[in-house]
């Protein structure tokens, strides 16, 4: 079940302080690490959950806010954690967070679809900066990624032959891949509406 951390600091049913501020759902199997986000989230105005681990995030499945996950490839990373959040209904975008994170693995996290990978300890100033970038597109975000999530679904119920016959369609156009590249199109256009370059390679460790 879902804890709000209440012990860093008061928090009410509906703070005005917050009204204006995104939910942050911090996803993470260590107790001192979710504290540690949680009391991170507070410090910036955020109202903070903390979750040991999806299946907890699915007994309320949250509807707004921003997801902030622990990137774990030993466990289908960023790409199933995604892939859970669709079966759940959960169109949020999402942080995905680990400690000295190499570059390979933020590529992958946001080609699988995270808005943006942030090494830990996280960084206050960098995290809100975050934030407002992604607040700002969070429910056009999560409309796209539906959207995404969807039209994969059809795709994946054509038939063989209708397959053939759409890629035939588009390479007689000149264009490689279409369902594939359709698929990314809305998330790009989404990720680039947030705010554009937002991954921070040079930041990082090779």
């Amino acid at each position: 079940m879902a804890t709000v951390l209440r012990e860093f600091g008061p928090i009410s049913a509906h703070p005005l302080s917050m009204s204006r501020k995104a939910t942050l759902h911090f996803i993470d199997s260590s107790s001192r690490h979710r504290a540690e986000l949680a009391r991170v989230g507070f410090s910036l105005g955020h109202h903070a959950e903390v979750y040991g681990d999806l299946s907890e995030l699915s007994v309320h499945p949250p509807r707004e806010g921003i997801i902030i996950a622990r990137d774990m490839p030993e466990e289908g990373g960023v790409a199933m954690i995604l892939e859970r959040l669709s079966r759940l209904g959960i169109w949020l975008p999402l942080i995905a967070v680990d400690a000295q994170p190499r570059p390979t693995r933020i590529v992958e996290a946001i080609k699988a679809g995270a808005l943006d990978y942030l090494a830990l300890p996280l960084d206050p100033e960098r995290f809100g900066r975050c934030l407002a970038r992604i607040g700002k597109e969070a429910e056009e975000f999560g409309e796209a990624r539906r959207r995404m999530i969807e039209a994969r679904d059809r795709i994946s119920s054509l038939s063989q032959r209708e397959r053939e016959v759409l890629d035939d369609e588009h390479v007689a156009a000149g264009v490689d891949q279409p369902h594939d590249r359709a698929l990314e199109q809305v998330l790009l256009q989404a990720r680039v509406g947030a705010g554009g370059d937002r991954i921070g390679l040079l930041d990082l460790p090779a």
